[in-house]
């Protein structure tokens, strides 16, 4: 059945809504605003009831962007040997990985002495000359007379420091942070309360070297005090993302 002039004309003001559509995503990829410059194939069809479909589709995988423009960052993804990762580019050339890592712990773990040990899952691998943000969240307990310390630690030859915020007190004081410039140099915390769930924060810079291994939270009694264990919760949970 033919169309009347009415139904004509709407389909006619349809086609060229399209066609004006598309000459600005055609604009977009030739200025460079897009997410890839590879050529685009704009199919459009009909289906039963006259509505206009526009589909996207690639006609090859997508490339490695250029440089994007001044003050304009750049994110795509970027196939390994065995995973993809997201990285972004800046209008200089700089490639930069936007690697990111959670753990969140599963079970409470306690301790009856002041050796620093493993935390069990409170860790994360990193490569040869990564650079790395961490903060960890601990949820933790311990008797007045044993306390807590932490620490972090790193491969040999990272650089870097961290620092992390406790209460210097009664638990009404507002939170101090302590820092320290050595991975493996230790920060205690006072107990204000027998076994009261308490919460703390630890923030690092990672700038590791060549030797590839792991960002570990260790931690133990401060003072030794075989009576009750010093502990860290479930829940507890630590977050990285690697800048360089």
């Amino acid at each position: 059945m033919p169309l009347t002039s009415e139904e004509q004309a709407a389909l006619d003001e349809r086609f060229e809504a399209l066609e004006d559509r598309n000459e600005r995503l055609e604009r977009l990829l030739r200025s460079g605003r897009a997410f890839t410059t590879n050529p685009l194939a704009l199919v459009t069809d009909l289906d039963d009831l006259g509505s206009v479909k526009t589909h996207l589709d690639f006609e090859e995988p997508p490339l490695t962007p250029g440089d994007p423009q001044p003050e304009v960052l750049r994110v795509y993804a970027r196939e390994l040997s065995t995973e993809t990762e997201l990285v972004s580019r800046d209008s200089a050339g700089l490639v930069k990985p936007l690697s990111h890592v959670h753990v969140i712990k599963t079970a409470a773990e306690g301790v009856v002495n002041n050796t620093l040990q493993d935390d069990n899952e409170l860790f994360f691998a990193i490569g040869a000359n990564e650079n790395w943000v961490v903060e960890f969240f601990i949820h933790w307990q311990a008797h007045t007379s044993g306390d807590i310390k932490f620490t972090i630690a790193a491969p040999s030859g990272a650089a870097g420091n961290f620092a992390l915020a406790a209460i210097a007190g009664t638990s009404n004081d507002n939170p101090v942070y302590y820092g320290n410039n050595s991975f493996g140099g230790t920060i205690a915390i006072q107990a204000d309360v027998t076994a009261a769930g308490r919460g703390t924060h630890l923030f690092a810079y990672v700038a590791n070297g060549s030797t590839a291994g792991n960002v570990q939270l260790q931690w133990a009694q401060n003072t030794t005090f075989a009576g009750t264990s010093s502990s860290v919760r479930a829940f507890s949970w630590l977050r990285g993302t690697r800048v360089g």
